[in-house]
């Protein structure tokens, strides 16, 4: 080492010396100093342990430790650069330092308050009704708000006045709202709808044009996937004002089927066999009661309609079955299923006069 010092000072000035010289004491307490805070961490970890303390305190009580020890390395540091140029260590402590030692403390002990608090709000969190996705969201905005408070009590306690630096701060969180208002719409409908629950994950809705079910409640979008296995990104400012009909809001669901059958043929018949067909699809709930009567007598058929509960899963699944083996028996059985008809009646002409078909649509 003095070999070392001695060749800087001959080649590069008593300067180049003096710096290494700083540089290896800094070196040289620095990496003591790690290893006596993380040995400190230790002890302390297994003292805390046997003095069985809750979890938060504990978590506390470590990261305070851990970065006083830190604080202190540091000050030491700074003492021995500030000795090295001449400087009074203790005068300047006295006047500037201890100042930063104060707002560096108190930042050390808010960021392990703000910590611990941020623990205990997110397990308070799951305890409350409030929607899983907003939980994130809510403990990073308090956790924020906090380091903002926690930074600006910093500059306080250094000396500076901090009036001006709250006015800029305001002024310069209204202008970023304003660049940002479009989203900062969707961020309030996503709490909208988060906290109103018109729908949730799993749900098959539909939404103004829209339908499908619903994959993901975000705090910017809410995402559908439809059928056809699309995804639909619908901003939750849309989503918040939207008309919104959400299909999975009960297990159960009422299925409302009208057939047509001929005039000529046997409704009663018509009857058993929607109802039979029902029944043999294992899907149809036997309460509440199904209903199937005739429900109008129409311009070319008479009309049945078929009032059927089923659990939401199998809505779809019977909608189909109804409509494929009602006609298959309908055909066995002889009953038809009429379609619009047009009767054209051609009336006598005069002799010598052209033929003018008159034509009578029912």
């Amino acid at each position: 080492m003095e070999r070392f010092t001695y060749y800087l000072e001959s080649h590069w000035g008593e300067w180049a010396a003096a710096a290494f010289t700083v540089a290896a004491k800094a070196l040289t307490i620095l990496l003591c100093g790690f290893l006596a805070v993380r040995i400190l961490g230790i002890v302390t970890n297994k003292a805390l342990n046997v003095a069985k303390i809750s979890p938060a305190f504990h978590q506390l009580i470590q990261t305070a430790i851990r970065w006083l020890g830190y604080l202190i390395l540091i000050v030491v540091i700074l003492g021995i650069v500030l000795s090295a140029m001449g400087i009074n260590t203790v005068g300047w402590f006295e006047s500037t330092g201890v100042l930063i030692v104060r707002a560096l403390v108190f930042f050390v002990l808010g960021v392990a308050l703000i910590g611990a608090f941020d623990k205990a709000l997110r397990k308070a969190l799951l305890r409350t009704k409030v929607d899983i996705t907003l939980h994130a969201f809510i403990a990073s905005a308090v956790k924020a708000v906090l380091f903002v408070v926690l930074a600006i009590s910093c500059i306080g306690i250094l000396g500076i006045d901090t009036t001006s630096l709250i006015a800029a701060l305001s002024a310069a969180a209204l202008a970023l709202a304003l660049s940002v208002k479009d989203h900062l719409s969707n961020l309030i409908g996503g709490a909208v709808v988060l906290f109103t629950k018109p729908f949730v994950v799993g749900d098959y809705i539909e939404m103004d044009s829209y339908s499908g079910i619903v994959d993901e409640i975000g705090l910017f979008y809410t995402t559908l996937k439809t059928f056809d296995q699309k995804k639909v990104f619908i901003p939750n400012n849309d989503t918040a004002k939207a008309k919104i009909t959400n299909h999975s809001a009960s297990p159960v669901r009422r299925l409302d089927m009208t057939f047509q059958v001929a005039y000529e043929d046997d409704f009663e018949e018509a009857k058993r066999i929607i109802l039979s067909t029902a029944e043999e699809s294992n899907m149809m709930l036997s309460s509440p009661s199904p209903v199937v009567r005739v429900c109008a007598h129409g311009q070319n058929a008479i009309e049945i309609i078929a009032r059927i509960w089923v659990n939401w899963p199998d809505y779809y699944d019977l909608q189909f079955y109804m409509l494929e083996q009602v006609k298959h028996k309908f055909d066995k059985a002889g009953i038809r299923i009429p379609y619009r008809q047009v009767d054209v009646h051609i009336g006598e002409t005069q002799v010598g006069a052209p033929e003018k078909p008159h034509k009578k649509a029912e």
